[in-house]
């Protein structure tokens, strides 16, 4: 019951925040900047299809009591690196065919291994402390928020802006995962 009440009231005011997030992104972004944060997702989509091989047994093992945590996480930074690689070829064999700016596709991959790291220490809280999903979700969208707030809508980065603040957001969530 706790963590549910905790998540179902984070999940309330993250969807406010995220909406934040969304309307600058939409409002600060040019028409070809925010093409291409779609690209971006669409290509970091295709690589992050094979996280859940790790975090899926490791919320389950968690659970149980058995002590794989450190092997995940390793893990999970190997298939991040293999992740990283795959996209990289992946932007390399479209980036030429496509008409946006290449930089930022390269400059994306910055996310991937902080996306694995993320996803695996949610799955082992999930099998100790569920809410301390909840706390780092919060966490993630506060930070992505003032930082985007600071980067794209203040200082006028755009889309890179946007990469920092969801790399700086990662970075804070992975922190509250971790204690």
């Amino acid at each position: 019951t706790y963590s549910g009440l905790i998540g179902l009231f984070i999940s309330f005011v993250t969807t406010i925040i995220g909406m934040i997030f969304v309307l600058i992104t939409t409002r600060q972004l040019s028409e070809i900047e925010l093409g291409t944060w779609g690209l971006i997702g669409s290509l970091m989509s295709y690589v992050l299809i094979i996280e859940p091989i790790i975090s899926y047994w490791t919320t389950r093992e968690t659970a149980r009591g058995i002590k794989s945590q450190k092997t995940a996480i390793f893990s999970s930074s190997g298939f991040s690196i293999v992740g990283t690689i795959i996209y990289l070829i992946i932007v390399f064999c479209i980036g030429n065919q496509t008409n946006v700016d290449i930089n930022y596709l390269y400059f994306a991959a910055i996310l991937i291994p902080l996306t694995f790291i993320n996803r695996t220490l949610t799955a082992i809280n999930l099998g100790w402390k569920p809410q301390a999903e909840s706390y780092s979700i919060l966490g993630l969208d506060l930070a992505k928020t003032t930082v985007a707030i600071i980067l794209v809508y203040i200082l006028q980065l755009g889309l890179e802006g946007v990469i920092i603040s969801l790399f700086i957001a990662h970075i804070v969530s992975i922190g509250i995962l971790f204690l």
